[in-house]
């Protein structure tokens, strides 16, 4: 295991946070809109889905109070 040498520690800190910056600019320019709109569209087909599952539920429900309204009156 190397040693810790003080007088590289401030050099390695400047290089690290300078690649650090680069590596983020660059994800944060070509990536990060990419990530984003691939989760707003996900976003968007989830909501899509859940409201057309409202839908169906509600339809449903509807023709299941028609059918039991038809089966009392056909029972009496």
């Amino acid at each position: 295991m190397p040693q810790f040498e003080s007088h590289f520690f401030s050099s390695l800190i400047f290089w690290e946070v300078l690649s650090f910056g680069i590596l983020f600019f660059v994800l944060y320019k070509f990536a990060f809109p990419g990530i984003l709109s691939v989760l707003e569209e996900r976003e968007k087909k989830i909501k899509d889905s859940l409201d057309q599952a409202e839908r169906h539920r509600s339809e449903a429900e509807r023709k299941l109070k028609e059918y039991e309204a038809k089966l009392n009156t056909a029972a009496k």
